[in-house]
Formats: C-alpha cells, sequence, structure tokens
C-alpha cells in the first residue's frame, strides 16, 4: 500500500517582515560605519590642524630669535593682545613690520625691517586688514591651511629678568638676556576684512599654545 507524505504549506524565501527588518538592520550598520568615518574625519583634521600649529609656532620662534642676532634700525608698536591667563594679564606685545603701514598682504615676517638692537621688544608682521594703529584688527595673523583659509594668531612677550643664577653676560639694562616666550592662537577662519574672533571654525574651540627661548648673550 502506498503512503502519501504530508505536503508543506509553508513557502520558501523572505517574508515582508524579514525584508523591512533586514533594510532597517543595513540602513543602522550603514549609518553607524559613516558616523565612525565622520568622527575619524574631525580627529584627523583636528590633530593635523595640531601638528601644523606646532610647526607655525617653532617656525615664527625660530625667525623671531634670528632677528635677535641681528643690529640696528628702529620700531614702532601698534598693537597688544591681552587676554591670556598667564603673566597676570600682562600684555603680550604685538608690532607691525611692513614697508607700507596702513596695508600688508605678506602673511610672513619681513627680516629686512625687523632687526633688533638692545633687546628691545620685536618685530612680527602683522597681516593688517585696514589702517594700522590701536584697535581690535591689529593682530598677526599666519596661515595654518590656506587651502581651507584657516589661520591662527601669534604674539609674543619679552621677560627682561630670566637671569637668577647669572647665566647671562651683563649689557647696557644690566640683562644680558630676555625669556622670549611665543603664543599662537588657532584655529580662525580667514574672513577679508574682519577680526579673526568673529570668525571661529564651528565646533572646535580657540587653544593657545605657546614656546619659549632665551635671546642674547649666554655664557
Amino acid at each position: 500500500m502506498m503512503i502519501l507524505a504530508k505536503k508543506s504549506t509553508r513557502m520558501s524565501g523572505f517574508t515582508l517582515i524579514e525584508v523591512m527588518v533586514s533594510m532597517v538592520l543595513t540602513g543602522i550598520l550603514v549609518a553607524g560605519v559613516v558616523g565612525l568615518w565622520g568622527m575619524v574625519a574631525d580627529q584627523f583634521f583636528r590633530l593635523s590642524l595640531r601638528q601644523k600649529a606646532v610647526f607655525v609656532l617653532h617656525g615664527h620662534m625660530e625667525r623671531l630669535a634670528m632677528l635677535y642676532r641681528t643690529q640696528a634700525n628702529t620700531k614702532t608698536l601698534y598693537a597688544s593682545s591681552t587676554g591670556y591667563s598667564q603673566g597676570g594679564g600682562t600684555a603680550r606685545v604685538i608690532l607691525y613690520v611692513d614697508t607700507n603701514t596702513a596695508r600688508s598682504t605678506d602673511p610672513l615676517m619681513k627680516t629686512s625691517a625687523a632687526s633688533k638692537s638692545n633687546f628691545d621688544d620685536g618685530y612680527i608682521l602683522y597681516l593688517d586688514q585696514g589702517a594700522s594703529g590701536l584697535s581690535a584688527e591689529d593682530r598677526n595673523i599666519v596661515w595654518l591651511d590656506r587651502d581651507k583659509d584657516v589661520t591662527a594668531q601669534i604674539s609674543f612677550t619679552l621677560d627682561a629678568s630670566p637671569d637668577p643664577d647669572s647665566l647671562c653676560y651683563p649689557d647696557a639694562d644690566s640683562t644680558g638676556c630676555h625669556l622670549l616666550t611665543l603664543f599662537l592662537d588657532y584655529p580662525y577662519r580667514f574672513v577679508p576684512g574682519t577680526t579673526p574672533a568673529n570668525n571661529v571654525l564651528p565646533g572646535i574651540a580657540v587653544e593657545t599654545i605657546s614656546v619659549q627661548t632665551i635671546v642674547g648673550a649666554r655664557k
């Protein structure tokens, strides 16, 4: 006698609910990967800016230190920068160097006009956005990423008494060498005709880094 197998009533393949669940899970996975890559890209951008800021800071420190080995010429003080936590609110002196004192478009220092004498406060070229003078515009602007219009602001101060152990030779002002501190604020977005403080990068807090060196005659 022949026995017939019971016919299965279940259909093969995916049901609509399974397809929808798969689509939702795939969407969550894709969104997570995109978010992760966005986070990685943002951190990489921040780290690359900091690396560039360190390079720029040390580069300008080398320029300033070299200028202290050159004699002669006078200087003109145009502006000062305050608001740093170090030094009890001491103004960070900013000076303007350019053959055209009304406006400059050169972001690099002009050493020919920036010689030093008698350990006076030094010169840094400032990318002026208007007439020079004691205004909020008078700041020293340097590029961090020119392709992305990202800039930084530099300033410096001199300490005339870094010599508690008589490590420096004496000179006319009884101090043979000075402590030079260079500050760099970053990042800002460069917008012509405006000050850096009005153009911070969205989502990135402005940070100040600094470096110090001794300038002048040392034993």
